[in-house]
Parts: C-alpha cells; structure tokens; sequence
C-alpha cells in the first residue's frame, strides 16, 4: 500500500478498503492539503461525476454501499422478507443489512428486531438456495 505521504501529493482524498474483510467500510489514507473539487471541471464533464452527499476531509471512514450499489462478498447474510441481506459496518463502525437487489438498507436495530420476532433467519445454502437465483 502507497505511503499516507505520498498520497498527499495527489489533490484528492483516497481511501483503501481491504479485500479481506470487504464488509469493513474504507478508511481515508490521503487528506490533500488543497483538494480537486469538482467544480473546477468543464460543465460537461461535471454532469458526469457522481457526488455523494458528504465532505470527504470530515469522514475518516466511508461504506459504499451506503451511498452507492455494490457487490458483497463473503459476510454474514440474513434472510427476510424472501431475499437475502448481507451484513455491513458502517462508516460510523454500526452494522447495516443491505440488499444487493433492491439496494435498501436495513439498521441493526430493526434486524435485531426482527430476528426477534422470527420475521429473518441466517442465510442457509441447503434452506434458502432458491433465492440466490
């Protein structure tokens, strides 16, 4: 991995998240003393960026998929509701449940809740393979 140093020669913020475990949310390893902002793009090329709605030298930590869709791979899955929820840390070091589908998100209270009342189980391949299709 690039040295913290020298990421800061570059004018925007990086952030590193490990293969293994890819559930963790990605941790900052630059802060640019001047960061690129998107406005200093042509009209044209700005209209193509996707903005996410927080300020990058204030979040140490960011999950994707709280903003964005993404992929899981290898974490705790759930199921409810007939579809399965993979189990996420948050920026903010909660748990969320997401659903690679529809790509809500469910907080781990009402999870917990609901794993209480026997509305979602844990994900089982031999119980609940029809849904991976």
């Amino acid at each position: 991995m690039i040295q913290e140093a020298e990421n800061n020669r570059f004018p925007i913020f990086i952030y590193y998240q490990d293969y293994n475990p890819n559930y963790e949310p990605a941790v900052r390893i630059s802060n640019p003393a001047h960061p690129f902002r998107k406005e200093q793009l042509p009209k044209e090329i700005q209209d193509k960026i996707t903005s996410l709605p927080v300020k990058f030298k204030d979040r140490e930590k960011i999950q994707l998929a709280e903003f964005l869709p993404v992929d899981i791979q290898c974490t705790m899955e759930y199921v409810y509701d007939g579809q399965i929820w993979s189990e996420l840390a948050t920026s903010d070091d909660s748990l969320m449940y997401y659903n690679e589908k529809t790509r809500a998100i469910i907080n781990k209270e009402s999870m917990d809740k609901l794993i209480a009342e026997g509305k979602a189980e844990e994900y089982e391949w031999d119980k609940h393979r029809d849904l991976r299709k």
